[in-house]
């Protein structure tokens, strides 16, 4: 069980530089000034509120087992209430060094895309949506046919149309899978600014075990961290939807509360502990 991150972020100028190229899973990142294996990236994305469960299960069997798989199975939105559900895709466009989708796929030609959900309104503190994260998830997939958004793999924009390709964004092979532990909203139902921290699962087929391994980067506590901003602009669909998140492995020197998970991650308030499968 991994613990959460309280706040604490150690600048990157402090931690080592160490030049040199990471792979794992059909992808190559550089991880300088990130640490030993450390990895950053940048991502477009497009979110929705919806009321299409997509809690599901790769076999088929009761939820909440060491095998479940979670899809978006319908692009149907509704306004964001207590009760809904906020779910979402994107594609990655650049990962250290700024390296492109040609330059971070070791074919040349890949996409890496995501999709996310499980995050339920439970409640609102004023005008401020609250979320339940217990079945919230992130699944990233890997496909060397390029068909999300745009075939041309150096096209980073993401259009408007996005949440009606949520069977081309998933339609890849599983590259990694990981757990919410926390997911904090500034801003209200309409858009703001997120903070989040993951953990990726090691469960064997839920990802590439290369990835697993390569971003399995601390025992105790998330293994990434995410920073996200979107909004919604009139619509049941959102706008100019972008992040970033980073992952860096614990120094040997340096405190387990000190270590680096996410940009701009600060003071995040002490929420419920998640198991990794």
């Amino acid at each position: 069980m991994k613990k959460l991150l309280i706040g604490g972020i150690l600048a990157l100028s402090s931690m080592g530089v160490n030049a040199a190229v990471v792979s794992a899973g059909g992808i190559s990142w550089d991880d300088t000034n990130l640490g030993p294996g450390g990895m950053s990236n940048q991502v477009n994305f497009q979110q929705w509120f919806t009321t299409t469960p997509t809690f599901t299960d790769i076999n088929g069997t009761p939820a909440n087992t060491a095998d479940d798989y979670q899809r978006i199975t319908s692009d149907t939105a509704v306004a964001g209430a207590v009760g809904t559900e906020l779910v979402g895709l994107g594609e990655f466009y650049s990962f250290n060094d700024g390296r492109d989708p040609g330059g971070f796929c070791d074919s040349g030609t890949c996409e890496l895309t995501f999709a996310f959900g499980g995050l339920m309104v439970s409640s609102f503190a004023g005008s401020t949506p609250l979320f339940d994260t217990s079945n919230a998830w992130f699944n990233i997939y890997i496909d060397e046919i390029p068909n999300f958004d745009s075939a041309v793999v150096t096209d980073t924009t993401l259009g408007s149309g996005a949440h009606a390709l949520f069977a081309e964004a998933q339609d890849g092979l599983l590259f990694a899978a990981l757990d919410f532990d926390s997911f904090i909203l500034d801003g209200t139902i309409l858009g703001g600014e997120s903070e989040a921290e993951l953990s990726i699962r090691t469960t064997a087929g839920l990802g590439l075990a290369d990835v697993q391994a390569a971003w399995d980067f601390n025992s105790m506590m998330s293994d990434i961290g995410l920073t996200a901003g979107a909004i919604f602009d009139n619509s049941l669909y959102s706008s100019q939807g972008n992040g970033q998140s980073i992952g860096v492995p614990v120094q040997a020197s340096a405190p387990a509360t000190i270590a680096l998970f996410g940009l701009g991650l600060i003071g995040l308030a002490a929420v419920s502990r998640r198991r990794k499968s």
